[in-house]
């Protein structure tokens, strides 16, 4: 979805690390066997611990009741195929995402969503609630660059979403498509002497159409 040219997040995934969040974790629906009441009961019997209990010494989960030997074969199962949306909540935590929307996202990008948002994060623009301009306050928070080709690509893809869903058609003529892009690339940069300029948005352009990201039909894309 975007260039080749990569920016990080420079986050990495972690447990989280309160019971309240250990709680939400747990009882949000991504670890099969486990909902909301026995998300409190595990929590109210290991506290902070109750993850590491939960990865390091699962056994002792059949001390809370109604966990057999069966239910904590299926919820260790599922735990194990959790990983990946627990490490791409973390990846979302700026963004303060639901984790219904982090499985929205796991299931757009699948089980190498956190390799890829890691490497290109304005993928992240695909994603109906992910703005371009929320995306791109939150990564230049740690990413200070304008011109990476990851960026542009971001406002050029998102430039095309927002068209299909006012005027009912995913595309736009290259000249219409330079302009939205260019004003949610340069709207958020206050020194005119930083904007990009047009010249390296068509760059970006002619890249995603030649690897295929962005279809050019004559003038329209």
């Amino acid at each position: 979805m975007c260039s080749k040219a990569r920016s990080s997040a420079n986050c990495r995934g972690e447990h989280p690390k309160t019971p309240e969040g250990i709680r939400a974790y747990l009882g949000s629906g991504l670890i099969k066997g486990i909902g909301p009441q026995l998300a409190d009961a595990i929590v109210r019997r290991f506290g902070a611990d109750a993850l590491h209990v939960l990865e390091h010494d699962p056994e002792r989960l059949t001390e809370i009741p109604g966990i057999t030997e069966r239910k904590l074969a299926d919820i260790q199962a599922s735990y194990a195929e959790s990983r990946a949306l627990r490490d791409l909540m973390s990846l979302l935590g700026p963004f303060q995402v639901t984790p219904a929307t982090a499985v929205k996202v796991y299931e757009f990008f699948g089980p190498t969503c956190v390799e890829i948002l890691r490497s290109r994060p304005y993928e992240l623009c695909r994603i109906s609630g992910f703005g371009f301009k929320r995306v791109d306050a939150i990564i230049r928070k740690t990413d200070k660059r304008l011109d990476t080709p990851d960026r542009i690509q971001g406002a050029l893809t998102y430039a095309l979403q927002e068209a299909g869903t006012q005027q009912g058609h995913p595309y736009l003529p290259r000249t219409e498509l330079l302009q939205a892009a260019m004003q949610l690339l340069n709207s958020t940069v206050p020194q005119p002497k930083l904007h990009l300029h047009t010249e390296q948005v068509e760059a970006v352009l002619q890249d995603a159409i030649l690897h295929g990201d962005l279809v050019a039909n004559e003038d329209a894309i």
